[in-house]
């Protein structure tokens, strides 16, 4: 497999006579996780959308896998790319091995019962997200944490080499912050696969992130490692905050880390 994951070249995006993005060009590789950064309204979810062919394109293109997006069929698309929504939305009591199990129906065919591979993916993507214990459990039962983790395990049981997250750790405390962002970055330094993720929390995406792209008003204005977008200039033109000491931009560092063991 090529180590490109995703191609995007030129994309703009337009709602009405609002250009929501413009002349995006982004390259996401296999093997790293990249965070999109950026205030409210810079474009961040459309990008998203638009490099999974959920968002339309006004112009240019998105390649995935070093294939034009257009020339994908759905369900071989659906097998190739995963979503990690922000968690909270399940709109009716499914049991959580239930849940998880959505993840697999890219793979099914029409009428046909998932098979000794599909229980195998379920088993694999519950244990990496260790949420074995209460797989009977109606996931509406759970705390913010555990569907969070849910929404993980779901994702990776598609089995797919490209995983998005939208905003995945917003609402969550501390603990799970830490242990949801743990379980992305292992998905690409372990697993080889290609992990965007939307953040707002910058000490974080500072931490977890092999890359951040820096995005206002639909465009990108930072690109590469996070040192140096999170730069002073950077900071105040799309964020409007300088550090606390006007004279030096200090390393963002997050002073814990998550202590071994349940909780």
């Amino acid at each position: 497999m090529t180590d490109g994951a995703i191609t995007i070249r030129s994309a703009t995006v337009r709602r009405g006579t609002r250009t929501v993005l413009s002349e995006i060009n982004a390259d996401i590789l296999m093997g790293e996780l990249v965070g999109l950064i950026g205030p409210n309204g810079a474009g961040k979810t459309t990008l998203l959308r638009a490099a999974m062919g959920l968002q339309p394109l006004e112009d240019g293109s998105v390649r995935i896998l070093d294939r034009d997006l257009s020339a994908w069929d759905r369900r071989d698309l659906g097998r190739s790319l995963a979503y990690m929504p922000q968690s909270g939305a399940e709109a009716w009591p499914i049991r959580v091995d239930r849940f998880v199990a959505l993840g697999r129906h890219p793979h099914l065919e029409p009428w046909r019962r998932p098979g000794p591979e599909d229980s195998t993916a379920l088993r694999h993507a519950m244990q990496a997200a260790d949420i074995e214990a209460f797989a009977d459990r109606p996931v509406t039962a759970l705390s913010g944490g555990e569907r969070a983790r849910v929404h993980f395990a779901r994702a990776l049981a598609v089995g797919a080499p490209i995983l998005f997250a939208d905003e995945p750790i917003a609402g969550l405390d501390p603990y799970h912050q830490l242990h949801v962002l743990e379980m992305l970055r292992d998905q690409a330094v372990d697993q080889g696969r290609a992990v965007v993720v939307v953040l707002h929390d910058l000490a974080l995406a500072h931490r977890f992130c092999h890359r951040l792209i820096l995005m206002q008003g639909g465009r990108i204005r930072a690109e590469g490692t996070p040192t140096a977008v999170l730069s002073r200039d950077h900071l105040a033109e799309t964020y409007g905050v300088v550090p606390a000491d006007p004279d030096e931009l200090t390393e963002i560092v997050l002073p814990w880390h998550r202590r071994a063991g349940p909780r």
